[in-house]
């Protein structure tokens, strides 16, 4: 269909500047009745990208370009990107991605994996280590977690859960003016829009959002999940949750998360009890755009260190 060719045309764009040619490969997922579109980087040890909501997995492809000692596995998660869609579970998230993400590492022939997770992939990446850490070696949280204790919900958040003008602007035309405005509301600044972030990035996302269901599906889970008010009690992760994580956990974290800044961000590392954490000094939500280069290093290193990270709990509750 010309649409999804629009859209691949301008992913392989994005992969084409940082010189990468991803394979491909599709799961299915016959217990949800559905498929995952995987993209595949490398050949070393198994790390895995879960992205956040609305996105699809390629906003990776800055970090992914120089982790090239690693076999990257770059997911779109269901309803996203060129995956298959499945039905709205709002009732029931966690049991979507330990189905999802289980399946996927089994067809994979992958036993153990790094996971790197953002946003709404963070949360992803949280249940599925609480379920199965013992297929986690590794834990890299990009950003604020959905659904961890105390996060916030910017404006644009709030105006995107509220049906009426959630559809609304749902409904817009994408572009890459609304594409950046976007962005800046997460918290990412005019510097980095305007000079870090290649003018391919702005066009595979307009294309995401035009060609693909990816705004729809998403905001119909993320409005069963949340109101204006907060997320869904069941939901949100509770403290004693995030203190049972036995998973090494590296948390970076841009202080202009307006989903949460520098004090959310010591606030959960220090409920993870095996955990290192980095603020990252005026990124967004998703700080490994505000600098690839020092993201990666940053999580390079954290990769390849054996020793586990220890740090006192404090009283969130």
């Amino acid at each position: 269909m010309a649409h999804l060719d629009r859209y691949r045309q301008a992913e392989a764009r994005l992969w084409q500047c940082y010189g990468i040619q991803p394979a491909e490969r599709v799961i299915q997922l016959e217990s949800l009745k559905t498929w995952v579109r995987l993209q595949e980087v490398g050949d070393g040890e198994p790390l895995l990208f879960v992205h956040g909501a609305p996105n699809a997995g390629s906003a990776f492809a800055p970090l992914v370009a120089n982790l090239r000692q690693h076999r990257s596995l770059v997911l779109d998660r269901p309803g996203c990107g060129l995956s298959g869609p499945v039905e709205a579970t709002p009732s029931a998230p966690q049991q979507l991605t330990v189905q999802t993400l289980t399946t996927t590492l089994n067809q994979l022939g992958v036993d153990r994996v790094d996971l790197v997770g953002s946003s709404f992939g963070g949360a992803w990446s949280l249940w599925f280590a609480l379920a199965h850490p013992e297929r986690v070696r590794r834990l890299v949280l990009l950003g604020a977690p959905a659904f961890v204790p105390r996060m916030l919900l910017p404006r644009f958040m709030k105006m995107m859960v509220t049906p009426v003008v959630g559809s609304l602007i749902a409904n817009l035309p994408p572009s890459v003016g609304g594409t950046k405005w976007t962005f800046q509301q997460m918290g990412h600044s005019q510097r980095v829009l305007k000079s870090v972030i290649p003018a391919e990035f702005w066009e595979w996302s307009v294309r995401l959002m035009a060609d693909t269901p990816t705004m729809a599906n998403d905001m119909r889970m993320i409005r069963g999940l949340a109101t204006r008010s907060g997320v869904r009690a069941e939901i949100e992760f509770s403290a004693d949750q995030l203190r049972s994580m036995c998973v090494p956990t590296f948390v970076y974290w841009g202080d202009a998360d307006t989903f949460g800044g520098a004090d959310l961000a010591h606030a959960i590392a220090n409920l993870l009890p095996t955990s290192k954490l980095e603020v990252v000094h005026g990124a967004g939500h998703l700080p490994w755009l505000d600098d690839p280069a020092h993201a990666t290093r940053s999580i390079a290193t954290f990769l390849a260190s054996e020793a586990e990270f220890q740090v006192p709990q404090n009283s969130l509750t």
